[in-house]
């Protein structure tokens, strides 16, 4: 499914990268690979998000993201 149509499916913005991005599955940020969608619930795991391979995060609307975690 390309990320446009899951972010329509979802109600979600695509605030960067390309919409026309394939996603083929699910996976938490320290598991997630090329053509998987994670997510950000919890700020304390921010940190991950430089080393996850994942194509595309979701972020939780609560979780309120700083440069320093």
């Amino acid at each position: 499914m390309k990320l446009a149509e899951l972010a329509e499916k979802t109600s979600c913005v695509i605030e960067r990268g390309s919409p026309e991005l394939e996603i083929s599955s699910t996976a938490g940020l320290d598991l997630a690979g090329p053509g998987d969608i994670t997510f950000l619930a919890n700020a304390k795991y921010f940190p991950q998000i430089a080393t996850t391979k994942a194509s595309a995060i979701f972020l939780n609307a609560g979780v309120e993201v700083t440069r320093d975690g």
